[in-house]
């Protein structure tokens, strides 16, 4: 977590993937407790996405930001193309 706030990655979504993974991993205990194989090993593999997702979360928004440049180019080009053939 602290890995993706440095990497200025979008502070909401960090917060709201950390408590989802704290309810997951809660929920995991709860499983172990109640001798929940299946349950568990899909609670653990919903938490280890989480972490993965939370890692990897300015790396996502970055290819994100830079398909949106390149969508507001091609916007822009196509206005300015409008407007010199009319």
């Amino acid at each position: 977590m602290l890995l993706a706030e440095f990497r200025a990655g979008p502070q909401r979504l960090i917060d709201e993937l950390a408590v989802l993974f704290l309810i997951v991993r809660i929920a995991y205990v709860f499983t172990y407790l109640g001798d929940r194989p299946t349950l568990r090993s899909i609670l653990w593999s919903i938490g280890f996405a989480i972490n993965v997702a939370i890692f990897f979360l300015p790396a996502i928004r970055e290819l994100f930001a830079g398909r949106r440049d390149i969508d507001d180019d091609r916007i822009r080009s196509g206005y300015t193309q409008t407007i010199s053939s009319s």
